[in-house]
C-alpha cells in the first residue's frame, strides 16, 4: 500500500515551476493520470506550410526569438542531463 508523501518544509513550488519551464501566464494542459496529476506546459499552436521542399512549423501567435546564447544554454543543459558523470575513484 503506497503511503502519501509529506512535503518536506524547505519544498518550493517556485522551484519545481523554475525547473518544469513554466511561467507566470503560461498556458497548461493539466491532466489526471493514472492516480496522479500532471501539468505540462500547452504546445504552441502551429501552421505547417510548405517553403519550397520543406514543410515548415509556423508559429500561430508571436513567440520570442530564439538567440544563440539561449540554443547554447539548451544544448549544453541537454547535454549535462544526458552525460553520465564519471565514476568516483
Amino acid at each position: 500500500m503506497k503511503r502519501p508523501s509529506i512535503v518536506p518544509e524547505d519544498w518550493s513550488f517556485q522551484s519545481h515551476r523554475q525547473r518544469a519551464g513554466l511561467t507566470p501566464g503560461m498556458s497548461v494542459d493539466v491532466r489526471w493520470w493514472d492516480g496522479h496529476i500532471e501539468i505540462e506546459p500547452a504546445p504552441l499552436p502551429v501552421a505547417l506550410v510548405q517553403k519550397g521542399r520543406l514543410l515548415v512549423a509556423v508559429p500561430q501567435q508571436p513567440v520570442r526569438t530564439l538567440t544563440a546564447d539561449g540554443v547554447e544554454q539548451t544544448r549544453q543543459a541537454i547535454h549535462d542531463e544526458r552525460t553520465p558523470l564519471p565514476d568516483a575513484p
